[in-house]
């Protein structure tokens, strides 16, 4: 079993979606930022969110190929724009996924070790350019913790407060540390975050 503790919060342009499912021991993240100042941003997001975990997946599924599917299906549709992508199912302590843009996925130890999935993704051509190449991920849960989340946490804050915060006993008081470590001093932000906590019990 996967406990999961989300937070999704706009800066003002209000493009970063985030989805989450879970089915018995499996549980399926989903993390899509529109690309900003380009027309239909938000409504790729949230198509991203909405047909990954509305489509069938499992342990096996192929997700560079599932995202390179919904490249091609949001470039023909001309009411929505680009966004990154970041799916992670996770399943008997083993993660599978994929990811296109600056969305990242981190595992986070312990001892503070931070594996990111996501090192080797492109930035570009986002979903939705018809031209994405997804790149795949996968590994060993064990008992880290996954975070999953848009530019707007990883770019602003700090790598220490993340870590700092991701490892706190309370799953709810982690999420919150993490979004408070994005915070400018009065409170602000500087761009939308979307976030997943995940740790498996």
């Amino acid at each position: 079993m996967s406990s999961v503790e989300t937070r999704v919060l706009s800066a003002g342009r209000d493009e970063d979606r985030l989805a989450v499912r879970i089915v018995g021991d499996a549980a399926l993240i989903v993390v899509a930022d529109g690309a900003g100042g380009v027309a239909g941003g938000r409504r790729a997001a949230e198509a991203i969110c909405a047909r990954i975990v509305d489509g069938k997946s499992n342990a096996q599924t192929d997700w560079p190929a599932v995202l390179a599917r919904l490249d091609l299906v949001l470039s023909a549709d001309p009411r929505c724009g680009e966004s990154t992508a970041v799916v992670a199912f996770i399943s008997a302590g083993k993660l599978r996924g994929a990811s296109v843009g600056d969305s990242e996925a981190w595992l986070v130890h312990d001892d503070g070790r931070v594996e990111c999935l996501t090192e080797h993704q492109r930035r570009k051509p986002l979903l939705g350019s018809g031209q994405a190449r997804p790149v795949a991920f996968e590994a060993e849960l064990s008992a880290a913790r996954l975070l999953v989340a848009t530019d707007g946490l990883f770019k602003y804050a700090r790598r220490a407060e993340l870590l700092a915060a991701a490892r706190d006993h309370s799953l709810e008081t982690a999420a919150d540390g993490l979004v408070r470590a994005a915070r400018l001093p009065n409170g602000g932000l500087q761009d939308d975050v979307a976030l997943a906590l995940l740790r498996s019990t």
